[in-house]
């Protein structure tokens, strides 16, 4: 049984979520919901109800989720509905198969890398020149706003029917396309995509909907966005920001959070602006008597002595940002939040999605941390620290002994003066 991931019956769906999976094929289907909305399990149901329906064998479907760390967090809905993890695929790890098998070996980057962006274009030429028979009866796509626009011409070439789920909201990447434009790359000329939308996201605090919603930049889906996330009952628990003296001072700070939050067996996850962190947070972390998994590409990569991630295990779990995405968290640790640790390429409106998905992944607390003076969006978090939506301790101020009540958190009690965002 998974630890991490409730799969709820098909009796438990929302009756959005079973109108979703009830839909004909004859159509192609875009879903439009916000994080924490059910996505991927609408989606995995779905699959099940479209198999059944016409009874296809296992070859000719195809599930499409954004991360393998992903396909190992759904795999107990999958063992549920009886679909072999065969049939789940990232949408690159397919177009490089098909690639090799039909075209020729798949052209790199200078770092030796599959150059992906590429491989996706020579497979899209291919298939429209080649016009074979359809591979798949149906083809499912979860985070549909993170593929370009060849992915979803070669969905339509490959499958007869297609439905893919997605947020503009969760954007990570610079080649992925708008909603509105993979709606219209999917209708054929006489026929128009079908538009549906999954309205609420999971239910959290309020501290978590705010703080994520100051990563969104457009008024109008800062609103919605609100509008969209239920509030949780129980404790309200203020995210904290931590101002660290130097690196040493953060790893101690953020050691003795984890084993509070650890103490209250919840779904801990750290994310990491890169993999090149990883190896000194696991030694650290090891060192403090801390058991950790990360990503089988990260141990691979970097010679790591570290299990890779299990969704079945409680142990907490070291990521990149965007394998966050899909994944449903107790509470998130977000360190080294200063600029030189991110890559050169990518923009600050990148790292501000990459935040957004890790805040909106979250359903009790968040964690941050950086050297004081160097912290990316400061002037974001600041703003929260005002309107008591978040704390903000300094090393200078910082008691380094905790509360013996773990569960004496800051809270904001019901009667606050604060607006009620619901």
């Amino acid at each position: 049984m998974s630890f991490w991931l409730e799969v709820p019956g098909r009796n438990q769906l929302t009756p959005e979520q079973q109108k979703i999976v009830a839909l004909p094929s004859e159509q192609h289907l875009l879903v439009l919901g916000p994080p924490g909305s059910g996505k991927t399990v609408t989606l995995l149901y779905r699959a099940d109800k479209l198999r059944t329906e016409s009874q296809v064998s296992d070859e000719r479907f195809l599930i499409v989720v954004f991360t393998n760390v992903l396909t190992r967090y759904i795999k107990s809905i999958l063992e549920r509905l009886n679909i072999p993890v065969s049939s789940v695929r990232t949408f690159d790890s397919w177009c490089f198969r098909y690639h090799t098998d039909n075209i020729e070996s798949v052209p790199r980057l200078g770092n030796n890398q599959p150059d992906f962006e590429k491989i996706r274009k020579n497979v899209k030429n291919h298939l429209e020149r080649r016009k074979p028979p359809k591979l798949y009866h149906f083809l499912l796509i979860d985070e549909g706003q993170d593929l370009d626009e060849n992915a979803f011409k070669i969905a339509t070439f490959i499958s007869q029917h297609v439905t893919v789920f997605g947020d503009d909201k969760q954007q990570l990447y610079d080649a992925g396309i708008s909603m509105d434009k993979v709606e219209r790359v999917l209708s054929p000329v006489r026929q128009k995509t079908r538009k549906v939308h999954l309205l609420y996201g999971f239910r959290c605090t309020k501290f978590i909907t705010h703080l994520a919603s100051e990563f969104i930049d457009a008024p109008e889906e800062k609103l919605n966005f609100l509008q969209q996330h239920l509030e949780a009952e129980g404790a309200k628990q203020q995210p904290v920001l931590y101002l660290a003296k130097d690196q040493e001072d953060e790893m101690a700070c953020l050691i003795e959070n984890i084993r509070v939050r650890l103490d209250k067996t919840e779904r801990l996850a750290i994310l990491v602006p890169t993999s090149k962190l990883v190896p000194q947070l696991v030694k650290s972390l090891s060192d403090a008597g801390l058991d950790v998994e990360t990503t089988a590409k990260i141990t691979q990569r970097h010679g790591l002595d570290c299990a890779t991630v299990n969704f079945s295990s409680p142990k907490m779990k070291i990521i990149p940002f965007p394998s966050a995405k899909g994944l449903t968290l107790d509470s998130v640790f977000m360190p080294y939040l200063e600029r030189e640790n991110f890559s050169d390429e990518f923009t600050t409106e990148r790292i501000r999605k990459w935040i957004f998905v890790g805040i909106s992944r979250t359903t009790n607390w968040i964690y941050f941390s950086g050297r004081e003076g160097k912290i990316l969006f400061y002037e974001k978090f600041a703003r929260n620290e005002t309107e008591g939506y978040l704390q903000i301790n300094r090393h200078h101020e910082y008691q380094r002994t905790l509360p013996e009540n773990t569960d004496s958190d800051p809270t904001i009690d019901d009667d606050s003066s604060l607006i009620d965002l619901f």
